[in-house]
């Protein structure tokens, strides 16, 4: 691996918690772990010089992709492959699926049925993980919940849709959707058999509305143990008399905040094809994470709750606090870390290189 030279490029954006900057510093070090050389870049005229003066072989960043000169993306001008890894819906992502240099990773395995039509270099699908350098052994806990999901105000969303020219095709679909199934396949039919005007805008507002539901029904359905949820309080009126809210920390401090806890919820963010990171990150810190059953979540959890089913929070404690439930959990994410993806990526790169692509 001592002949290949990744480009890392950080488009800079920090996200929830500034978790995008922890991944994208936890992946360059997995590279590194795997030992190919890596340099990065943090604005276009790093980028540019790095191409110009390495053998790059290949870049790499999270998100949306930022390095563009006069509108076109680096990866054509130097005709470098570049894997971009996809953490949220690729509707409002702006993805480049025309691209013969151009590889997505996705989260989830459904994201391709928001798009138009497929990526000539198929997808990878792999979550978000962790270092295993960082892995924490579980300590003494406080018996306390822990919810770490930004909880904005229902009811502001809702006026919104209101509001909206699309306003009825949000409330027709908000009125369908079943919450313990697939949102993006939900919202892939619907679009299908509707004449949707703005479907974007019909995505934005359903989905961030679901979102905040789904919390909101996990946050009261803890009702036998106090709650602290990472969020700041926007007034949802909790029916949980038990919750409590507290400041948000840094993605980087999360881990030892989870750590103190018995437990963490996780509620997916309408991703029915995905071991969501907050999954991962909990047990990495050495936690019991219960989180919504989906897809994925049912074949390495047994932990795992329903919307539809009132006491299936409480219950899937209950289970887990009977058994070896981190031990469980842990042995389920060591396939999911950094160094294991970055092989992964190495290995396909090496296959793409083997099978020369077209000019």
């Amino acid at each position: 691996m001592s002949t290949i030279t990744i480009l890392g490029l950080n488009n800079n954006f920090y996200g929830s918690y500034s978790s995008n900057q922890v991944f994208f510093d936890e992946l360059m070090e997995a590279f590194i772990c795997c030992g190919v050389r890596v340099v990065t870049a943090s604005s276009l005229e790093e980028a540019m010089y790095h191409y110009e003066t390495e053998d790059i072989s290949f870049s790499i960043s999270f998100s949306k992709y930022k390095y563009f000169l006069n509108g076109i993306p680096l990866y054509e001008i130097y005709r470098k492959m570049n894997y971009q890894w996809v953490s949220d819906n690729p509707l409002k992502m702006n993805l480049d699926v025309n691209s013969k240099w151009m590889k997505y990773i996705f989260i989830d395995h459904e994201y391709p049925l928001m798009l138009d039509h497929d990526s000539p270099n198929g997808y990878m699908f792999r979550p978000l993980g962790f270092l295993e350098k960082n892995l924490m052994e579980s300590k003494e806990k406080n018996g306390r919940v822990i919810i770490p999901c930004k909880i904005r105000n229902l009811n502001d969303i809702y006026k919104k849709i209101n509001e909206s020219d699309e306003s009825f095709l949000m409330k027709k679909f908000l009125d369908q959707y079943d919450r313990d199934s697939s949102y993006i396949k939900s919202f892939s039919c619907f679009v299908e058999h509707e004449n949707i005007g703005n479907k974007e805008a019909v995505f934005r507002l359903t989905n961030e509305y679901t979102r905040v539901e789904k919390r909101i029904w996990a946050i009261e359905h803890v009702y036998e143990l106090p709650v602290d949820v990472l969020s700041d309080d926007c007034g949802n009126s909790i029916k949980n008399p038990n919750v409590s809210f507290r400041p948000t920390v840094g993605y980087e401090e999360i881990r030892a905040v989870m750590n103190s806890y018995s437990f963490v919820i996780n509620v997916d963010p309408n991703y029915h094809s995905c071991i969501h990171d907050r999954f991962i990150k909990a047990v990495s810190s050495g936690s019991i994470c219960i989180t919504n059953k989906n897809e994925l979540t049912a074949r390495i959890t047994p932990y795992t709750y329903m919307f539809s089913e009132e006491n299936s929070i409480m219950n899937a404690i209950n289970l887990a606090e009977k058994e070896s439930a981190y031990l469980v959990l842990r042995k389920a994410i060591l396939s999911y870390s950094w160094e294991k993806s970055a092989k992964m990526i190495l290995e396909d790169f090496e296959g793409v290189t083997v099978n020369e692509i077209p000019n």
